[in-house]
C-alpha cells in the first residue's frame, strides 16, 4: 500500500448552516452613525459621542482613556 505520508488528507466535514427566517437585527448604534453629519460635528463632539457609545456597549471609557496617559508618580517614587 501507500505510505501514510502519500495518502490524501481527509476532507473536512462541512457544518450544516441553518438559514434564518429573518435577517440579522441591526445594532441600534448604526442608525446614530448613519444620521451623524461628519461635516458638521466638531472633534470634541465626536470624542464625546465615541465615549458615550463605548459606555453603552459596556466598555469602560474612563479606564481606556487613561491607558495612554502617564501616571503621576506617588511621593517617594522616581
Amino acid at each position: 500500500g501507500r505510505a501514510k505520508i502519500a495518502r490524501p488528507a481527509a476532507k473536512p466535514k462541512r457544518a450544516e448552516v441553518q438559514m434564518t427566517l429573518f435577517g440579522p437585527a441591526e445594532h441600534p448604534l448604526l442608525d446614530e452613525l448613519r444620521a451623524l453629519d461628519l461635516d458638521r460635528v466638531t472633534p470634541i463632539e465626536a470624542l464625546q459621542r465615541i465615549a458615550e457609545w463605548k459606555e453603552r456597549l459596556g466598555g469602560d471609557s474612563k479606564a481606556d482613556g487613561e491607558r495612554g496617559r502617564r501616571r503621576k508618580p506617588e511621593k517617594g517614587e522616581a
